[in-house]
């Protein structure tokens, strides 16, 4: 039984993880037994077996019970017993293990670090790598050793590779760290963009890269943005917008407000942004087909508006700028006050073209023939009950000039009131080929009647 305990106590002590070896008490000192741990960890690579041949002088641990050995650039520590305190022949150096440097991680702390790092890390001689952990697999889709040994320049996008080499050549001598931003092609056909930091040193390269291309994405997506701002007219009220397709959010440079001319919280206003949304929503597989999708929209309400839209590097989103036609809706005011001065000139006019068509006739102008204000004038042909036959308008509108031609006629009212007027015609070029004529009447019946009585 206590043979087996013994053969027991053998065995966990040599398959120990920490190192034990026996060496004799006297010079120089051989060292005649060590367990697994020790041989390849130490004893293996001495070439003297002893402790003459670790350099160690015993005697200046006779009063010690722990001892620092150093061996191949290692410190390791062991408890030591003496032979006098056990009444052996031999020193007992046990609990052996290696002393970590101040600062610096065991080698399972070190293969954890490089193992589950979320940067790439890399080490490589010339323009291989020697050692790539595993992250460049779900950054890149390469496995580690599909890159091992290999040239490193075919994996660099064409246009970055004359810069990197550039760079590479001038800073290979240098201890300073070089910083640089690339793209690299991952094995799926993607362009992955890498901020990479190198270290050289003497023919070694150490490299970390962190994977940025949702980042760099992002600023195209903000460079497009700047870009379809730029290329809008200043004349034109417009901005940039951000949609979010799942929230059903807008994001704008400018108010709803301030696109409609109207008060902050206004219920014109509180309308716009939910139908700009709308309209993108509707046009989606229109802005999809297309990097920059332009669409124009018209409403009663809103006026004339351009969007121009692309779908950024952020998901579930539309990004775009809109602008309103300012100087649209100025001309449109514009005309509408001149159509209201026209409408409403306290003289009967009525503009035609050279057939005789009724361009337009103002309100006097129907008051003055005794019609409704809601009749309509098609042509001069119309008047024909009013001043008899023969009627005798060609000849205003044939003999019309651009200065005033005046003529005088009799008519009458739909009422049958007697009108005796004075007719001023005038030619106006309005375009290319097409001449309108001005006719103005004014009833002078009144006048004569009181000067013939």
């Amino acid at each position: 039984q206590d043979k087996g305990i013994n053969s027991t106590f053998k065995k966990i002590i040599y398959e120990s993880s920490e190192m034990v070896f026996l060496a004799d008490d006297t010079y120089p000192y051989s060292i005649f037994y060590g367990n697994e741990s020790f041989e390849e960890t130490i004893g293996d690579s001495l070439p003297d077996r002893s402790l003459v041949g670790l350099g160690l002088d015993i005697n200046a641990y006779i009063f010690k019970e722990e001892l620092i050995l150093t061996h191949g650039k290692k410190e390791f520590s062991f408890k030591l017993e003496l032979p006098q305190d056990t009444g052996s022949n031999y020193f007992l150096f046990y609990k052996g293990k290696e002393v970590k440097s101040i600062g610096l991680p065991s080698k399972k702390e070190a293969y954890q670090f490089f193992s589950s790092s979320l940067e790439l890390l890399a080490i490589g001689q010339s323009d291989q790598f020697s050692y790539i952990n595993p992250i460049v697999q779900s950054v890149l889709g390469y496995r580690p050793e599909e890159l091992l040994q290999t040239n490193i320049c075919p994996i660099i996008v064409e246009e970055d590779l004359p810069a990197l080499q550039t760079l590479w050549r001038t800073n290979k001598s240098s201890q300073t760290p070089l910083q640089h931003r690339l793209r690299v092609k991952a094995k799926s056909g993607d362009v992955k963009s890498l901020d990479v930091s190198v270290q050289f040193q003497n023919e070694s390269f150490f490299l970390i890269a962190r994977d940025v291309t949702s980042i760099v994405k992002l600023e195209e997506s903000e460079q497009m943005l700047k870009k379809l701002k730029r290329e809008l007219s200043p004349k034109d009220k417009s901005g940039w917008f951000k949609i979010n397709l799942i929230d059903q959010t807008l994001e704008s440079e400018y108010s709803a407000s301030w696109f409609c001319d109207s008060e902050e919280g206004d219920q014109k206003s509180d309308h716009f942004e939910p139908w700009i949304m709308s309209q993108v929503r509707q046009n989606l597989t229109h802005i999809q087909d297309q990097p920059v999708a332009k669409f124009q929209l018209s409403d009663s309400e809103w006026g004339e508006l351009t969007l121009l839209t692309f779908f950024p590097s952020v998901k579930d989103q539309v990004w775009g700028t809109i602008s309103v036609k300012t100087e649209d809706k100025v001309m449109k005011s514009e005309l509408e006050l001149q159509q209201a001065l026209w409408v409403n000139l306290p003289e009967a006019v009525i503009v035609a073209d050279e057939k005789g068509v009724i361009f337009s006739a103002n309100l006097e102008a129907i008051r003055l023939f005794g019609l409704e204000e809601s009749d309509q004038l098609d042509h001069l042909d119309d008047l024909s009950e009013n001043f008899g036959n023969p009627f005798y308008w060609k000849e205003w509108v044939n003999h019309a000039t651009p200065s005033i031609q005046n003529y005088s006629a009799q008519s009458k009212t739909s009422n049958g009131q007697n009108l005796h007027l004075e007719i001023s015609s005038r030619r106006i070029e309005v375009g290319q080929n097409r001449n309108l004529i001005s006719l103005s009447f004014k009833n002078n019946f009144e006048k004569i009647r009181l000067e013939k009585t």
